[in-house]
């Protein structure tokens, strides 16, 4: 019928901060960079301030960097050099400091580059979102589970005039019998927070030609392992503007490719190593088994810049499953501009 209860914290130390996160990675030129961070607070309504320290390694050598009011939960760290930052923060009051939160790991590269040629230890440049999560060294874009898109994108715009990217990735189980669906690999002027359907749509565009569109202004090189309309269990090719990533549609300048002419087999649940190049013009895309060695190549003719609205993009992955499952990862990426 009634209950009271008071809580009394004052003795307690202050409660910990939590979500330490990058917000975004100025690039103030080629070999330096801003990173602005965030956390929450979580009411530590005892906490007179919060303490950020940054350290070159995990673990060790850390260094307090700002001390701040209890009322800001942010803090733009300027003029760093590439390299990598781990930064940790906590609250404090007149006698006591709070646990650390979670700490971070933010990697920067020089020249707008991107490297995880290591795997996803160290991810702050990085969101994910929809059911992508980061486990260990992977970026896993789905995890076996029904119904599920995901995708993470890099938290800064890179140059896409021309570049080189290459990336591994695993399609494999958990997942059903056959597996499904697939992923892309995407360019696109939106947001780092993009997601599109599940499914079919690979978590980029809708998973039947014609439907609501999912991603725009954006390109999705696809590794697609299931027949949702007509386009086979194992192909690739060029998407646009967030159509289905399945038959091309009419006067789309979308590109499907089948593999099963080839010794790809997206289903094989091998390691496979993509190594696309863009020279302004034409975009070469080569496909490799890393277990047979047997590989695959081909090209597109596409305006990257032009269909994505600009000569700077995020650059990312997506994928989908929808009734039928599987699990999916990127093992490493590295990405530079020419």
């Amino acid at each position: 019928m009634s209950w009271a209860f008071t809580s009394d914290e004052a003795s307690f130390p202050p409660r910990k901060p939590s979500n330490l996160a990058v917000s975004k990675i100025e690039e103030v030129d080629p070999t330096h960079f801003n990173v602005i961070l965030s956390w929450k607070g979580n009411n530590a309504f005892n906490a007179t301030g919060y303490k950020l320290e940054r350290a070159p390694d995990p673990g060790t050598n850390y260094t307090q960097i700002a001390q701040l009011p209890v009322n800001q939960t942010g803090y733009t760290d300027p003029n760093l050099a590439p390299g990598g930052y781990f930064y940790r923060v906590r609250s404090f009051n007149d006698s006591q400091n709070s646990d650390y939160a979670e700490p971070l790991c933010v990697p920067l590269a020089s020249g707008g580059a991107i490297d995880h040629s290591t795997g996803f230890t160290c991810r702050g440049d990085l969101n994910a979102n929809g059911s992508a999560t980061f486990s260990g060294t992977l970026a896993r874009l789905t995890d076996g589970g029904g119904g599920e898109a995901g995708s993470f994108f890099s938290l800064s715009q890179v140059d896409i005039r021309k570049f080189t990217t290459s990336f591994k990735f695993q399609i494999h189980t958990p997942g059903s019998d056959p597996m499904a669906d697939g992923m892309c690999f995407v360019i696109q002027g939106s947001s780092p927070s993009a997601l599109g359907p599940t499914g079919g749509g690979l978590g980029y565009g809708p998973d039947t030609r014609g439907g609501p569109r999912g991603i725009g202004n954006s390109i999705g090189v696809k590794f697609d392992i299931y027949d949702n309309q007509g386009e086979g269990n194992n192909s690739t090719g060029l998407f646009g503007d967030g159509r289905s990533p399945t038959l091309p549609e009419r006067d789309s300048g979308d590109i499907l490719v089948d593999l099963h002419a080839t010794q790809i087999n997206l289903n094989s649940q091998h390691v496979f190593q993509v190594d696309l190049t863009y020279d302004g013009t034409v975009l070469t895309e080569k496909i490799t088994d890393t277990l047979t060695a047997a590989s695959f190549s081909t090209t597109y003719t596409v305006n990257i810049p032009m269909a994505v609205g600009g000569n700077a993009a995020y650059m990312g992955f997506t994928g989908g499953t929808g009734g039928l499952t599987a699990t999916q990862e990127v093992q490493t990426w590295a990405y530079r501009p020419q």
